[in-house]
């Protein structure tokens, strides 16, 4: 019998290859030329959330496999195994935080396991399909923002990017 690979676990310093210390997030554009590689199936110890605003293509949360359509929203929580496959043409936004980032300043430290769409009483994970203009509108403004150079006064701003659409 053939025995399998290990699953890879990946932390989220390694999609972060910035000279800035690691803040515990990362926002950026996804697309099919992602300047990073990694082995799929895999797992990571920190939160994802991915927006696609175009392309097809699945993408397998635990087993579960999900079509990918404009709209998608799909919420990844760490340890979950997950594999996707995307078309050529594929977009969106994806950002990806620590339990640490998102508890920050927070007194409640278990917010995160309250939140529905990472901790689902069901394994069903189905994504969020946004087709509301006003909703979709929001969604990219949020994540738009931190991918913006940082002005004069944003870089004296004492608190850090802030997951408040979360």
């Amino acid at each position: 019998m053939k025995s399998q690979a290990p699953i890879p676990i990946y932390s989220i310093e390694r999609f972060d290859r910035s000279a800035r210390p690691n803040p515990g997030y990362k926002v950026e554009l996804f697309d099919a030329h992602r300047h990073f590689t990694v082995s799929y199936p895999h797992r990571h110890d920190f939160y994802e959330i991915l927006y696609l605003t175009h392309g097809s293509g699945r993408n397998v949360i635990d087993l579960e496999e999900y079509p990918i359509q404009p709209g998608s929203v799909f919420f990844v929580s760490p340890g979950q195994v997950h594999d996707i496959e995307v078309s050529t043409d594929v977009a969106g936004y994806i950002f990806i935080f620590t339990a640490e980032f998102y508890l920050l300043n927070k007194p409640d430290q278990n917010r995160l396991l309250e939140l529905p769409f990472f901790y689902p009483l069901s394994q069903h994970q189905p994504p969020v399909l946004l087709k509301d203009e006003p909703e979709t509108r929001e969604l990219v403004f949020y994540f738009k923002k931190p991918l913006q150079k940082p002005t004069k006064a944003s870089k004296t701003r004492k608190k850090p990017f802030a997951p408040c659409w979360i």
